[in-house]
């Protein structure tokens, strides 16, 4: 788990730093490149389903019950990450579902992509938050 932690963490940084390269292909010329707005799309999308990846893998470290690492308040931060992401991934394929086509019947305000994302999102949130709870009840709280 924590080598393929490891390696989706890189992949999530290249991504990261290809999307801020091509935000900057927006200000460094003055004629928006084409499909620029796709491939960033489309790299938010694989840096997302990095991002989702890295924190599925380490919730197989931290909120296993029979690993020695096992501590709600860390399971909990990981099933956050999780929800963050799972919002941010759908938004990106939604997103690259309307800006990767030359197809422009689709209705612009319905965008399934988020949709999705924010239901998967709000469970994440809750079921973090519920863990939460249950460590700050048994006084499992992290020290500052």
């Amino acid at each position: 788990a924590i080598c393929t932690r490891n390696v989706l963490s890189l992949v999530q940084d290249f991504g990261r730093v290809s999307f801020l390269l091509e935000q900057a292909s927006h200000t460094c010329g003055k004629d928006e490149q084409h499909g620029v707005r796709c491939a960033e799309s489309v790299t938010a999308a694989v840096t997302g389903a990095a991002s989702l990846g890295k924190f599925i893998s380490e919730m197989t470290v931290f909120c296993n019950r029979s690993s020695v690492l096992w501590e709600p308040y860390k399971c909990s931060d990981r099933l956050e990450g999780m929800a963050w992401y799972s919002d941010s991934l759908f938004s990106a394929i939604g997103a690259s579902t309307k800006l990767c086509t030359s197809d422009a019947s689709g209705d612009p305000l319905l965008d399934y992509g988020a949709c999705v994302g924010q239901i998967i999102s709000a469970g994440g949130y809750i079921a973090a938050s519920a863990l939460s709870m249950t460590a700050a009840a048994k006084y499992n709280c992290p020290s500052s």
